[in-house]
């Protein structure tokens, strides 16, 4: 996939699945409680007080709506266009500056770290996401918008994840075939381990505080109930020009 396809990509998907005759939503869009209500103590305890929080791939922006209480400036970005327009529909006087940014391209994030400076960033599921090639251009791109006293934290989804669904999960052959269809259809082939973590973010660049398997919410449930998890990793990083 070419840099440029990511937002034709995800535009077509935000458009298809949050269009008002469907009413859909995709599988990991849950309620701030069951996300970054969760994340947020381990934010506040690492992150360095003051600095803006850029919210990469913030979808349909609940929230980086919600981190507007908690931070002095929240921008939120995602590659998606279609996303970008529910996100400003949705929260039309949010104080989150939503904007349109493909992650993988560096001029463009080098606007917005000219713009705004060191940044904190928040990540939810987006590194699975990028292809293989572009992962190096990537993390560089963090790095840039870190600025040296900004922290990462990441939320990422684990690898093996169809394996795990197809031979290891009670709650998700539970499901109706069809909804099993569709689920895993929403899966990424590829996902992050704590591996990965270390490899593209070397100790020569990067400390990282934590790294450790985690779990995301859903918005997916089986018949009894029972809330169906994603594997995850959980990572908490900042550069070695840190202060």
């Amino acid at each position: 996939m070419s840099t440029a396809a990511y937002g034709e990509y995800w535009d077509e998907f935000y458009r298809a699945t949050y269009q008002k005759q469907s009413g859909g939503k995709a599988l990991w869009d849950v309620p701030v409680e069951r996300s970054a209500v969760l994340d947020l103590p381990l934010m506040q305890q690492y992150m360095p007080a003051g600095l803006p929080l850029l919210d990469v791939g913030c979808g349909t922006g609940e929230i980086a709506a919600f981190f507007t209480s908690h931070f002095p400036t929240v921008i939120g970005v995602d590659v998606a266009r279609g996303a970008i327009d529910i996100a400003t529909t949705r929260f039309p006087d949010s104080a989150v500056d939503f904007r349109i940014l493909d992650i993988t391209d560096a001029a463009a994030c080098r606007a917005v770290s000219d713009h705004y400076g060191p940044l904190n960033i928040y990540v939810r599921g987006v590194m699975h996401q990028v292809d293989e090639g572009h992962l190096p251009g990537y993390v560089d791109n963090l790095e840039m918008l870190l600025g040296g006293n900004g922290l990462l934290y990441m939320m990422e989804v684990a690898s093996g994840i169809r394996d795990h669904f197809l031979n290891h999960s009670e709650g998700y052959h539970k499901l109706p075939p069809a909804v099993q269809k569709i689920f895993i259809s929403n899966l990424p082939p590829r996902g992050v381990t704590v591996e990965d973590i270390a490899h593209y973010f070397p100790t020569s660049r990067f400390d990282i505080l934590s790294s450790h398997p985690a779990k995301l919410h859903t918005n997916l449930h089986s018949p009894d109930g029972t809330e169906i998890y994603i594997p995850a990793v959980q990572s908490i990083i900042k550069t070695k020009k840190f202060s």
